[in-house]
């Protein structure tokens, strides 16, 4: 498959990453064209725990995982 970039008008050759859920043997593989970032792996993950959250929310709380862990483990003692 070739990567498109819908907000570049369907440019080929920019960067993906995406993952693929097999449920029922409960695998995941992460699809990338350019090395993985912690953040690229936090934010795959996100999208299988919470499935039906917006690209935007999956931004959101995988930055703050990645930049202030600290902050969100503080949140979950609340």
């Amino acid at each position: 498959m070739q990567v498109l970039d819908d907000l570049k008008g369907d440019m080929p050759g920019h960067e993906f990453v995406g993952i693929e859920i097999d449920f029922t043997n409960r695998v995941g593989v992460i699809y990338h064209t350019r090395p993985l970032q912690e953040d690229d792996i936090v934010h795959e993950l996100l999208h299988v725990r919470f499935p039906d959250w917006s690209e935007q929310k999956v931004d959101y709380w995988t930055n703050l995982l990645v930049d202030q862990p600290d902050n969100v483990l503080k949140l979950n003692a609340d």
